[in-house]
């Protein structure tokens, strides 16, 4: 059982290991116009959508139209295997990084040896992929070790911290403090970066629609619909509240919306409603007037992985890669774990809670914006643990 996929084996080896984390256990533009909200939205299914966001990909990066296409289809292929790997050599197992560019290879690490059965399944992929052995970290460990420089940050005064678990057995973390804060004494392979300026920002049916309050303001986007124990509603983050109404962005309906439940603190940022009086079909706006199927749910997404965010401020599908894939970030009173981070923010306020995506794959909600290593990261929380945060799945086809 794998730390970053297996919640129960989160749970046993964190969760239960509280002593020895000393305490409390987060525009690369595609170049798309805004289409008018109001018009017919077009429903498209996955290869459809799969064409669409490598179009956006080849774009923004230079590659031509299939190889950003084959690209991107491999790093979900990479994606699923990874995590095969990690829970089936879990005592071993230190990261999975996919190719930074079309051609170069994706990276598996272990501690210790290369599992035989990993390097003869890796040789019959069509795509270039490493199995290295020596990693200082199994994944659980470098996790468990990224939590108590969490814990020290927190412990000496700092009001706002980000660290990242990276993939090369290091630590690296941004801080900011109101008031008096000193940096405690921490190994060399933690880098921390002091901030003079707040580093992390909440960016306040079918997902990809608007979750209005009792005067029709908006409030946040809609992530993906949602179901728990037959009933059916929609998601959001946890941090986006008075929310009470729903409207369908093409026809501009407006209806009714009943707060079910929501999480904010350790599993992330959730909140899902329920929709008595309208079906939530397992759709989403992937774009102002584009509909899309959800036909699967992400398990993780490795380092350099594409995935893709929408939300109804930005009005504009943006493309990026994964920067981290565990990310413990404390503002506002609690600490988020399980964060991913993008190597770039599209985000702004109104976007929270949003559908992050890859083609008719749910990948995660939108969360906002942090600081880490020296740069303003988009932050999202990952489908696969909403479950486990307020009990509530993503419907897929």
């Amino acid at each position: 059982m794998n730390y970053i996929l297996n919640t129960r084996c989160i749970l046993g080896g964190l969760v239960t290991g509280a002593v020895l984390l000393t305490g409390t256990v987060a525009e690369a533009h595609g170049g798309h116009s805004h289409e008018e909200e109001g018009g017919k939205s077009e429903a498209i299914g996955y290869e459809k959508a799969s064409i669409i966001d490598a179009g956006i990909i080849a774009e923004r990066s230079g590659y031509s139209a299939s190889v950003a296409l084959r690209f991107a289809e491999d790093s979900r292929h990479f994606a699923e295997f990874s995590y095969r790997v990690s829970e089936r050599y879990s005592n071993v197992f230190a990261s999975a990084t996919y190719a930074e560019d079309p051609g170069d290879p994706a990276v598996l690490r272990f501690k210790g040896e290369v599992p035989a059965e990993v390097r003869k399944e890796i040789i019959r992929f069509e795509y270039p992929v490493e199995a290295v052995g020596g990693a200082r970290y199994t994944a659980l460990e470098l996790q468990q070790y990224t939590a108590r420089v969490h814990e020290m940050l927190r412990e000496t005064g700092w009001t706002q911290i980000v660290t990242s678990a990276t993939d090369n057995d290091s630590v690296e973390a941004t801080v900011y403090a109101k008031g008096e804060a000193k940096l405690p004494r921490l190994p060399r392979n933690v880098k921390v970066e002091v901030s003079y300026e707040p580093i992390v920002e909440d960016h306040h049916s079918r997902g990809g629609g608007n979750i209005l309050n009792s005067g029709n303001g908006r409030i946040c986007t809609s992530g993906f619909s949602v179901t728990k124990g037959g009933v059916h509603g929609i998601s959001t983050s946890g941090h986006c509240t008075t929310m009470d109404k729903y409207q369908e962005p093409d026809t501009l309906t407006i209806y009714e919306s009943d707060n079910e439940d929501s999480h904010y603190g350790f599993w992330g940022d959730y909140q899902w409603q329920s929709t008595p009086t309208h079906i939530d079909p397992a759709e989403y706006f992937a774009r102002t007037n584009e509909i899309r199927d959800v036909n699967t749910v992400s398990n993780w997404l490795p380092v350099n992985t594409p995935t893709c965010s929408f939300g109804r401020t930005t009005l504009v599908r943006n493309c990026d890669e994964v920067y981290s894939s565990f990310v413990i970030a404390t503002f506002n009173g609690p600490t988020h774990w399980f964060l991913m981070a993008n190597d770039n923010n599209f985000s702004q306020p109104g976007d929270s809670g949003g559908p992050i995506s890859w083609s008719t794959e749910a990948d995660g909600l939108n969360k906002g914006s942090m600081t880490l290593g020296g740069s303003r990261r988009q932050v999202w929380v990952r489908a696969s643990l909403m479950p486990t945060a307020i009990g509530a799945s993503v419907r897929t086809k």
